[in-house]
């Protein structure tokens, strides 16, 4: 694995002491550890290929040493090699037969800056360092400055000069981030830290941060959420030991202590509201932006009752824009914008449902098997008597208002249903076989039950296939003007047919596709599809 290098951050360490004389004892191996960036200021983990080289200046020359590391493992950022025994020339040759020496180690193939060996006790400091916590351990380092590190230091090993400072008081104000050194980063033991002891600048990497505000999740690629159906919140923070805790207006939801939060069978007056998160450490507890939740009342799934053992289920269509017809099928396309939403049927209306309420069955495909098969041999006059019958039905039973009616779908709305988002041929994209639907090149010649293929992003089937599906507009030419809510003209010989059927070519089941027939034919292979929507 390769990985890019933005960053570098380096500080070699050496087995033992390195003073450049011509005298000076040179160790057969010398550690070295760096940190590596990527391009975020990130830590990268992975693996790199090293090679370390050894020059007599700063920039350019050839190199006095060479070797080929290999490769080298990095994690959190870390990585440690050992050079000086593996290369050629002779490493501690070239360091005692030169007065100065560069080394550039070059991460896969990348040259990163050389750096100059100096003479200073026990290690050698190669530019800005930042050594994570206990990246060097105690058997890193050589005897001697073991021994160094166990010595104890006593007051009579001091100077004066150092017992003065030690004595001296420090008036408020007077000691600023230059004077002091990397010692502050050491730990600090059996010293309580207070949160009023630390500034800003500490604490903004000590409290809670958070890094993400509430957002909404698992709606069914719907705008809204309505009554019943399940969501989902997550938000992010950053800091050590959190503890989180949802709250809706101001107010703890019990049991809500994870980044995540579900809702299921929503309901407005238990779930409509500002839901923010907070996160919480000893350091204090910061509360993220809030979002709010509106639950709309509408219930996304309407059931029909055609008799006491026949259901209808229909599918709420939330309002929307969309391009309607298609280039070089349906031309022109244009903007359509639906205002209102509505209910369609999830299936094709069935041949079992249209006896229920209109007690005949005039299906070319009629047979007590064929119950659950779509409806069809039918004109446009029996389809829309059924959307009127069951309107009445249904207001006298007292279970829809009087200001909804059961209707056939606008050819707008037919098409919006179908397409679902997309803007493809079909629903499933631009390319059809026997596996998608039922049309010509299935070869079954025949209607199948409703729902045998799977059905689009939004719930419905058969949108493609099986039979053909009235509309209730009267058939005319697109223009290419932006529209809302359009009806079709008020009159005219032909209605518009959908879809496609079992006896179609693939170039019919387009979504876009447009059949029209005078409202008297009937055919094996056009039925009808109901829609229910608030009347005008």
């Amino acid at each position: 694995m390769k990985t890019p290098i933005v960053t570098f951050m380096a500080m070699f360490f050496l087995t033992c002491c390195i003073i450049q004389t011509a005298h000076a004892q040179i160790p057969s191996l010398v550690n070295y550890r760096g940190q590596l960036l990527d391009g975020s200021g990130q830590p990268i983990t992975g693996t790199v290929s090293i090679e370390l080289l050894v020059f007599a200046s700063s920039s350019g020359g050839t190199a006095l040493y060479t070797e080929a590391i290999g490769t080298v493992e990095v994690k959190d950022g870390q990585y440690a090699f050992q050079f000086g025994s593996a290369g050629t020339p002779d490493f501690a040759g070239v360091i005692q037969s030169n007065a100065e020496t560069w080394v550039e180690v070059s991460v896969n193939n990348n040259a990163l800056p050389r750096q100059r060996f100096v003479s200073v006790p026990y290690a050698l400091n190669a530019g800005s360092a930042n050594i994570a916590p206990d990246s060097i351990t105690l058997d890193k380092l050589s005897q001697d400055v073991r021994n160094d590190l166990n010595r104890t230091i006593t007051k009579a090993m001091l100077s004066q000069e150092v017992l003065d400072d030690l004595n001296h008081t420090i008036a408020p104000g007077t000691i600023t981030q230059e004077m002091l050194d990397s010692d502050l980063n050491n730990t600090i033991s059996n010293i309580e830290v207070i949160p009023s002891m630390l500034s800003d600048s500490i604490l903004k990497y000590l409290r809670p941060e958070i890094t993400q505000s509430p957002t909404l999740s698992n709606t069914n690629n719907r705008d809204q959420i309505y009554t019943g159906q399940s969501f989902s919140l997550s938000a992010g923070a950053e800091g050590k030991y959190l503890t989180y805790q949802w709250l809706r207006n101001g107010v703890t939801i019990t049991g809500a202590t994870s980044p995540e939060l579900t809702i299921t069978d929503t309901n407005e007056s238990l779930h409509d509201g500002n839901y923010t998160m907070q996160a919480t450490n000893d350091f204090g507890t910061v509360s993220s932006a809030g979002l709010i939740i509106d639950i709309n009342t509408t219930t996304l799934v309407h059931q029909a009752e055609l008799n006491s053992s026949v259901s209808m289920e229909m599918l709420w269509v939330e309002p929307g824009t969309f391009m309607m017809g298609q280039a070089g099928i349906e031309d022109p396309v244009h903007q359509v914008t639906l205002t209102k939403g509505f209910y369609l049927g999830k299936y094709e209306v069935t041949q079992d449902q249209y006896k229920a309420v209109m007690g005949t069955n005039p299906s070319d495909f009629n047979s007590s098997a064929n119950g659950n098969h779509p409806v069809e041999d039918l004109n446009w006059t029996e389809a829309n008597a059924f959307c009127e019958q069951l309107t009445t039905q249904e207001r006298n039973a007292g279970r829809i208002p009087s200001d909804w009616a059961y209707v056939l779908p606008t050819e707008s709305q037919w098409e919006y249903s179908c397409r679902s988002g997309t803007s493809t041929f079909y629903t499933w994209g631009d390319d059809i076989n026997s596996s998608f639907a039922n049309f010509k090149d299935s070869a079954l010649e025949k209607t199948i039950s409703v729902g045998g293929f799977t059905g689009n992003s939004w719930g419905f089937f058969d949108m493609h296939g099986n039979v053909n599906e009235w509309t209730a507009d009267f058939y005319a030419a697109y223009s290419s003007s932006s529209k809302i809510d359009p009806k079709g003209p008020d009159s005219g010989e032909n209605r518009v047919i959908r879809g496609g059927s079992w006896d179609s070519t693939s170039t019919n089941l387009v979504s876009a596709n447009r059949l029209f027939a005078p409202p008297s034919t009937r055919t094996s292979s056009v039925g009808f599809r109901v829609a229910y929507c608030r009347s005008e």
